[in-house]
């Protein structure tokens, strides 16, 4: 074969797989890295999803009426979730207290915050009340802690979870690739 033919032929093949490279790359990300089994057949496990619907539920809840009280039965403050000083100024301003006050607070006091600044009063957003199916891909678990991805419909979601006194409390949720 011709020289001058074979290096724009290695080119447009580099340039062709580059391209499926960045367009199949979700689709290969979902298919192969979170294939089906991923998530461990144990109690443990078991537990971490129905703690993870629960919350998701009380989300909901919340977004409509306001009230955070159940909040502590699924999330937790944890050294995982790790607020920002802009973000701990907001916490501080929202619950009426001083800075200092909330240094070492993570993803429970966080998510009050931020439910009780959307209180009437505060800026309303519309909610839906339909019910959140959650997709769960992978599940690690290491003794007291999981790290778990799932799709909630709206983005793929890696959540940290904490076993404390038997049970397990989410400490950190953080967006991994939204999707609409």
């Amino acid at each position: 074969m011709n020289r001058k033919l074979i290096s724009p032929l290695v080119i447009l093949a580099l340039a062709a797989l580059t391209w499926l490279g960045f367009a199949g790359g979700q689709y290969l990300y979902e298919k192969f890295l979170f294939a089906k089994g991923n998530i461990p057949d144990t109690p443990d496990a078991q537990q971490i999803m129905a703690v993870m619907e629960r919350a998701y539920q009380i989300l909901g809840q919340a977004s409509r009426s306001f009230d955070t009280s159940e909040f502590p039965s699924v999330f937790i403050d944890t050294k995982d979730y790790k607020l920002t000083i802009q973000q701990r100024e907001a916490v501080a301003k929202v619950l009426n207290v001083n800075l200092d006050d909330v240094k070492s607070t993570g993803y429970l006091t966080a998510m009050q915050a931020q439910y009780i600044s959307m209180s009437p009063g505060a800026m309303g957003v519309p909610v839906s009340k339909a019910k959140i199916v959650l997709a769960f891909k992978t599940m690690r678990i290491n003794r007291n802690k999981a790290l778990v991805r799932y799709d909630d419909g709206a983005a793929l979601q890696e959540a940290i979870l904490v076993k404390v006194d038997g049970k397990w409390f989410i400490a950190s949720i953080k967006p991994i690739w939204i999707h609409f």
